[in-house]
């Protein structure tokens, strides 16, 4: 079938993207192929593993928007999407999705590939095209895309021990703090969480390679990491030591 360039539809709010559904689908669906590459090279092998821990096979996807885009909605929790991080550097406009497991990447790589090549619509438009047209691209995802505050703040010594606060979905919260625990972090008492609407944040005494290698070993759970003082009430200690780490 023949594809061709045209001005998409309107959405509410007068955003039009004028796409080429057949290069911009390319773009999308070589992104795609290349941050699944980037998660599976920065797989640890299994011999480097605590015991009793495993590789997933979920990964996190970088999506740039279009400056102009609303918000996305791209999120499908049934089918293991989620929607991690967003953020905007200089007009430049990111969102990060996780992708529980291997059924979940398939699920997104289907609907990229539908978009692409399947027929248009009645109305002249691609399938998913409101899902689809506000994507400049998909890249792979750095640990600074899913850092919640200032990129000045991330801990920039890779062995320095801070408290992190590791935002996890309230329905992998064990999955998190087992991985946690087995790469050597302190897990605070879970009086020291704090709980929001689907989310748990949970106080690790952490180094930025453990955080790292959370992200790496593709379990699913953790959405966003970032330094626990701002949600902390009460005081916490580094292990074995008498000076406080936060106030």
């Amino acid at each position: 079938m023949a594809q061709h360039s045209y001005t998409a539809h309107q959405p509410l709010g007068g955003r039009t993207y004028a796409r080429n559904r057949a290069q911009h689908g390319a773009r999308l669906s070589d992104g795609l192929v290349a941050s699944f590459k980037a998660a599976e090279e920065r797989r640890p092998p299994a011999e480097a593993l605590p015991p009793g821990i495993e590789v997933g096979d979920g990964a996190f996807v970088t999506i740039e928007l279009s400056p102009s885009a609303r918000e996305l909605d791209i999120e499908k929790p049934d089918r293991g999407l989620r929607q991690s991080a967003a953020g905007e550097d200089q007009n430049r406009r990111t969102m990060v999705l996780h992708l529980e497991d291997q059924s979940a990447r398939d699920f997104l790589v289907e609907r990229v590939d539908r978009y692409r090549s399947a027929p248009l619509t009645d109305a002249g438009n691609p399938p998913l095209a409101s899902e689809m047209e506000p994507i400049e691209d998909f890249l792979p995802t750095q640990l600074l895309d899913v850092w919640r505050e200032d990129p000045a703040a991330i801990p920039s010594e890779d062995s320095a021990q801070v408290w992190w606060g590791l935002w996890c979905w309230e329905d992998f919260t064990d999955d998190v703090t087992n991985v946690a625990a087995a790469l050597g972090m302190q897990v605070a008492p879970q009086d020291r969480w704090s709980t929001f609407p689907d989310i748990l944040i949970v106080p690790v005494y952490a180094t930025r390679t453990q955080v790292q290698a959370m992200l790496d070993i593709g379990r699913p759970g953790l959405a966003e990491p970032g330094l626990f003082i701002q949600f902390f009430s009460g005081r916490l200690r580094a292990p074995e030591s008498t000076v406080e780490s936060i106030c």
